[in-house]
Formats: structure tokens, sequence, C-alpha cells
């Protein structure tokens, strides 16, 4: 055994530099793997730690006070599954406020902290020393994505009436804490409460009724229970959740970004196989007669394989473990981004159980690649073996004759070094297609989300007017008509939502009358409804009930039920799939009160929204009862994903450099030991080291320049395409990121420059090859 470890450290002694490389590009692919698994297995489970540590609500709703019914809690309490329920007084007020310096809508519901309750512990995680004028506790939502800190000014500005308060401290409130909900918690102590009372109107005071779940499994079915019990008796506004929506909307980000890095250490994992495939196959080709010589002595095929493969496994499993260590050094970073997003905070320490993810999966993968390409040695007879196999046989073509072939001889020997290295050009075609097809996911992610912020938003929401304005009843048509005759306006559409009951569980509807008047159509298979008896169903709801394309549903509301048409298939992130569309007329036939009451406005200057809505308001104020800029909204939204994109764009677009300067090592450094004598020659025939250089370099260009542009192709045609499959966990199904041209070409030019010029540097190493040395040798 002894012999055998010798022999396998003979292997790296003598192939250093390849197999630091090799090493170098299983760091990047650890580091990143780890990273994702550790978000995939641990962000979810931190969330329900706080769930049960804050004694969270499993469901829960929030309405008018003069909307609610004195046995409304006892009929909750009385549902099955229901183990405790209680109720909480607040305030509920629909204005705006500074997040992230842009005025942002934000309906707010305020609580008295000091209140004896059950449900729905606080975490404070910033906590004034001093006294404050009116103090005010922000979710920790406010402070990490919205730029708030002790001692600002929190001012609420509600139609005319602006109402101040001092930041006192933040927290970490694990039901209303972001705007994932459309309504944001803000926290205030007894007098402030009191105070805050007796200021605002009866029609801004509100209650909200929490319930435990026995089986939390089970909130989604209380759920719709509860929401059958709301459903066509709320005059006013009411939010609703449970915890299954809570907990999607609050990790949304955190599952999108670990499966988009698990996917790309797929890629470097990919490539890290080629080369270990690579390297087995030429070490084989190299060391025939040494393996031939093994064998004469008594060593068997089994013991060779070992010797073989030993360096990869060893250097595999020390290097893995190093770059998921060294990814915690990068987790920092990824912890911020997902606390501006989910106001909760995430610190992460040392996982064993993703580290074993990450060691078991790479390394399995690695030994298994590895063993495959050198099981051939079973087969390897002493005798051929001695002889040099059939490689010292060489039957194949010559081909770029340089007798018989025209033009300048550097390059056409460059062209022969290229046609007789195929499996050489193999790895290099395979890993610059994988680097370019990374290379644009990066920059359509980053373009489609900091420049153009509008597609991102189009792809993780559902419609985006310009701006929303919400009537007091259904009866404002001449207002509608007013508005949609105005001349900054480009159209205007009512479009509600609501809920039904599918199944004993609750489906939130999106209603409108012409769906063909949307700027974002949701619809990927199919199409939208159009008549009373039809609708489009989210593809959650649909895969989970096993329903396609013109199967039928029975919708149920408030006791009335009716059968709809499936005409097609949404996408819906916000509801996780779980959502459907239908038509006004198709929501009359279960809700016959219902009268559309939110209008969509779609401005042609959209940098003139905020005029709008204060013009609107002054002008109909006995009509509107709230807004909503969804402009300035987005640029708020848009800026957590920013952040978090930005991140993990640069880590891919560095590791695709890194990859593509190791593989070219790689490859540089077995064709200068494989042409070693025949470099030599040429040097004593007159040829220059620049030459050699420069013919070497360019023999990878072709190979270089043909994979990125069939890359450039893929990516132009298909990016889109991997995108939905990767995504498609989230509730995206389509998505129409634009791609541009000038990126492509900026690509399809710049790699192999970039590949050609680092070719050049590390082929300097042939100027200490010269044909006096070899003849020494």
């Amino acid at each position: 055994m002894e012999k055998l470890r010798i022999l396998a450290f003979n292997q790296i002694r003598k192939n250093k530099g390849q197999f630091i490389s090799f090493g170098l590009i299983l760091i990047l692919a650890a580091s990143i793997f780890h990273l994702g698994v550790i978000t995939e297995l641990n962000f979810g489970k931190s969330f329900d730690e706080k769930w049960e540590k804050l004694n969270a609500a499993d469901i829960f709703v929030t309405m008018m006070k003069y909307d609610y019914q004195d046995e409304f809690l006892d009929r909750v309490k009385k549902i099955d599954g229901v183990s405790q329920a209680e109720t909480r007084d607040c305030i509920l007020m629909n204005g705006s406020v500074k997040y992230s310096g842009n005025e942002m809508n934000m309906p707010n519901v305020f609580y008295n902290m000091d209140d004896e309750y059950t449900f729905n512990e606080l975490s404070i995680q910033g906590d004034s020393d001093e006294s404050v004028t009116n103090p005010i506790y922000l979710s920790y939502w406010m402070k990490a994505g919205g730029g708030y800190g002790i001692g600002d000014e929190y001012n609420y500005k509600v139609e005319d009436t602006n109402y101040t308060f001092t930041v006192a401290g933040f927290v970490e409130d694990i039901l209303y804490g972001t705007r994932s909900l459309l309504i944001t918690g803000v926290y205030l102590p007894e007098d402030s409460y009191r105070k805050l009372d007796n200021q605002v109107d009866v029609s801004q005071k509100a209650i909200t009724v929490s319930a435990k779940a026995e089986n939390i499994l089970d909130s989604r079915e209380i759920s719709s229970k509860v929401s059958d019990l709301i459903n066509g008796k709320m005059q006013g506004s009411y939010f609703s959740s449970y915890y299954d929506v809570c907990k999607q909307s609050r990790t949304m980000l955190a599952n999108m970004e670990a499966l988009i890095f698990i996917a790309f250490a797929m890629l470097i994992v990919i490539v890290s196989l080629l080369v270990s495939n690579f390297r087995i196959n030429n070490s084989i080709e190299e060391e025939m007669q040494n393996m031939g010589a093994l064998k004469a002595l008594g060593y068997t095929g089994k013991q060779i394989i070992l010797v073989m493969i030993t360096p990869y496994i060893g250097i595999g499993a020390i290097t893995i473990v190093l770059g998921s260590i060294l990814s915690y050094g990068l987790l920092p970073a990824l912890e911020s981004s997902f606390n501006s997003q989910t106001g909760l905070i995430w610190i992460q320490g040392f996982s064993f159980s993703a580290l074993l993810v990450t060691v078991a999966f790479i390394l399995g993968m690695i030994a298994t690649i590895s063993y495959l390409s050198a099981r051939k040695i079973k087969k390897l007879k002493p005798i051929e073996a001695l002889r040099g196999g059939i490689a010292t046989h060489n039957f194949r073509k010559n081909h770029f004759p340089i007798e018989k072939t025209k033009g300048n001889v550097n390059f056409i020997l460059a062209l022969k070094n290229l046609c007789g290295n195929v499996r050489q050009n193999i790895l290099l075609f395979v890993v610059i297609v994988a680097v370019t097809l990374s290379t644009i996911f990066a920059g359509t992610m980053f373009y489609n989300s900091v420049i153009k912020t509008e597609v991102f938003m189009k792809a993780i929401t559902e419609e985006m007017p310009s701006v929303s304005l919400s009537f007091a009843n259904g009866d404002n048509e001449i207002v509608k008509s007013d508005i949609e005759n105005m001349s900054e306006v480009k159209q205007v559409l009512y479009y509600n939502e609501d809920n039904a009951i599918f199944e004993d569980e609750k489906l939130p509807l999106f209603i409108t009358e012409d769906y063909s008047l949307m700027d974002n159509d949701i619809c990927y298979e199919g199409r939208n409804p159009i008549h009373e008896n039809e609708i489009a169903l989210g593809s959650t709801t649909a895969k989970n009930s096993s329903l396609t394309v013109g199967d039928t549903i029975t919708l149920s509301y408030g006791g009335n039920s009716s059968k709809y048409l499936i005409t097609g298939l949404i996408q819906s992130v916000n509801y996780n799939g779980e959502a459907a569309e239908i038509t006004e007329k198709g929501f009359k036939q279960i809700n016959e009160k219902f009268d559309p009451t939110n209008l969509y406005v779609y401005l042609n200057d959209e940098s003139e929204t905020g005029d709008f809505i204060d013009e609107m308001t002054e002008k109909y104020n006995n009509n509107i009862v709230g807004s909503m800029d969804y402009v300035k909204s987005a640029d708020s939204a848009i800026g957590v994903f920013v952040n978090v994109i930005g991140i993990m764009c640069g880590v891919i677009l560095l590791v695709t450099a890194l990859l593509v300067v190791m593989i070219l090592y790689l490859l540089i450094k077995t064709v200068i030991v494989r042409k070693k004598e025949e470099m030599g020659i040429l040097k004593s025939m007159g040829y220059t080291t620049r030459q050699l250089i420069f013919q070497t370099a360019l023999s990878f260009m072709p190979t270089t320049f043909v994979a990125t542009l069939i890359g450039s192709l893929i990516g132009f045609r298909y990016m889109n395409s991997i995108l939905a499959v990767l995504l498609s966990g989230l509730g995206i199904m389509k998505i129409s990121f634009s791609i541009p041209i000038a990126m492509l070409i900026i690509i399809v030019v710049g790699l192999p420059v970039f590949a050609f010029l680092i070719s050049v540097m590390l082929s300097r190493k042939i100027k200490y090859i010269s044909a006096y040395s070899l003849i020494k040798e």
C-alpha cells in the first residue's frame, strides 16, 4: 500500500501545475455550490424557527372595525383544526412614506406594542437609549432596505394629513414586516398609540383576528374557511394570509438565488469532470510504458487505476472542503441582501449538513468519472504498453501539409496543432460554450434588473400600471371616463383582486373585463379568459389538481358556486402559482354584488405619477379613498433585488474569467509537455520563441471563436427558456428578458480576445525549451 501511495504522490509531483488548476476549479465550484446548498437548506429553516420563536399566528386577517361582527371570532374558533384565536385592535391607513429615498405608497397597520397579546411577538433589534418624541418602532426591513436609523423622522402622509413620528427602534415582524402582503406593520408605545387613536377617523380603525392551527400544515385549508366567512361581507379593505404565503413571499429571493448558484456551480463541476477525464486520458498516453513496466512487475490493473484516480479524489476532497469553508467569507454579503428583502435577520453559522451534501455530491461525481476514465487500464497488456501502445503508430491524416498549403507558415502550423488535438479541442469547446452561456446569463440578469428594471418586475409581479386609484364604491363610470379622456393618460382599466373557494381552499382571483388591454400578459399557455364562463388557472393550482387547458372547475363564493372552463394557464410569483384570472362578468356569477373599485391608470409620461395622484386626489376627493404610485414603488422594491443580483452577477463573471484562465493553463501546459521535442526541433530550425508562442495561442482561437459564437446563439435563442425552467419552482413559467445584441457582440469579440491574450501569457514557458537541453536529456 505504501508503494501505491508513493506512486500516487509521484503523479502529483510530476504535474503540480495541472493539479493546482484542477483544485482551483473545484474550490470555485464548491464555494458557489455550498452557498446555494446552505441557503436552500437553512434559510427556510431559519424562517420556521423564527415563526415558532415569535409564536406567529398561522392564519390571520386584518379588517376594518365597522366590518367586524362580534360572532366572527367565535366562528373562527369553531373551525376544525383551530387550537386558539384572539383579536387585537389596530389602526389601518393607506398613505405614503419615504423608502430608500423615494416616496412610496404603503398601507400601514399601527399596533399598540404594549397590548397584552398571545400571538405575533416582536423581536426588538435596535432600541434608542434615550426617550424620543412620539416614538415609533419600524420593521427591520425599513432599516436594512429603507435606510432608516434610530432618531430619524418617520413621516406618514395620508391625503392632506401628515403624521410625524421619531424612530425609536426596529423589530423583526414575522407577519407584516415587509410589503410582501401589501401592508406593513408599525408599532407604537401605549401613549403614542392612544394619541394616534384619538386623531384618526373611526373609518380608519381596524382589528386583526389571529388563529393558531393544531397542525401548521392545515393553515391553508383553515385560511380558506376563514375567507369563506369574509367573502361578500366586507365593505372596506381587508388583508388575510397564512403561514405558507408568508414563508413563500419572504423566502422567494433566497430560493431564486440558491437555485441559480447551484445550477452555476453544477456547470463548473461538469467542467472539472471534463478536466479530470482529459487529464487521465493524457496521463494514460504519456505513462503508457511506465504502466507496462508496473504490470510486468506484478501490479494489477486495479492497483494502477487506484494510483491514477487517487490524486483526483484526494485533491478533490481537500479543495471541496476548502472551497466550502471559503464560501463563508461571501456569506455576510448574502445575509445582508436577504435581510433587506425579508426584514428578518439571518445569521448563518457553520452548517455540517451543507458541507456533507457539497462534499458527497461533488466528490462522488469526481470519483465516478475518474474511475470510468481510467478503467481502460485493466485491458492494457504489458508488452503492448512497453511498446508505447498503438499511439506509436500514427495513422492520422496529415492535415494542412506545409509543402502544399499556401499561406503564412506560422498560421499553417497553428492549424496543424488545432487538427492534431481533437480531445483537447472538444474540452475547450465545451468549456467556452459553458462560459459564454454563463456570461450571457449574468449580463442578461444585470441588464434586465438594473438597466431595464421594468422587465424584471414584470417577471416577478402581475400587472404593473403607472398609478392605481381606489374608489369608495363601484359607481364611478363618470370619473373613469373623465380620467380616460385626459391627454396625459394612455389607457385605464378596472383591475381588482378577490378570493374564491376552490376544492375547499382559498384561490386568489385577478379580475378585469378585457385582458387584451393589460400591459403584462402572465398567461403562458392557452389564452386569457374572454367570456363569463372562462378562467385562466395558476401553474401550481393546475399542477396540484392535475388540470389543464380544456378542463372545467367549480368556484364558490359566499354560498354561490359556478363552473368555469380553463382557457389558459398563468404564472404568479407573488402567489407561487396559486391564483387565477377571471372576467368581471364571470366573477359576478358567484358574487352578483361585485362592482370594480380599483382603477389602473397608464400614463404617457411615467415621471409625472406623483403630480397625477395629487391632481386626482384633489379633483375627486369624495370618490378616491386610496392610491398607489407603482412606478416609485417598483423603483424602491427593485433596489433590494439589484443588490442581490449585482453580487450574484459579479461572482459569476469573476468565476467565468478565472475558469477560462485555468482551463487554458491546463491545455497549454499539456501542449508544451507533449510537444516539447517538436518545439525544440522547430527552434533548431530557426523559429523564434515569439513565433512558437503565437502558433500555440492561435491554435486555440478557431475553437474558442466557434464555441463563443455557438454559445451566444444558444444563449440568444434559449436563455429565456433556460431561466423559466430554472425558476419554475417559484411560479415563473414565462420570461421575456431582453438580450441586447450589443452585449452578444462584445462577448463574441471580447471572449476570444481575452482567451488569446491569456494564451500568449501562459505560453511564455516555451522560451525555456531549447534544442540543446532536449539533446542533453
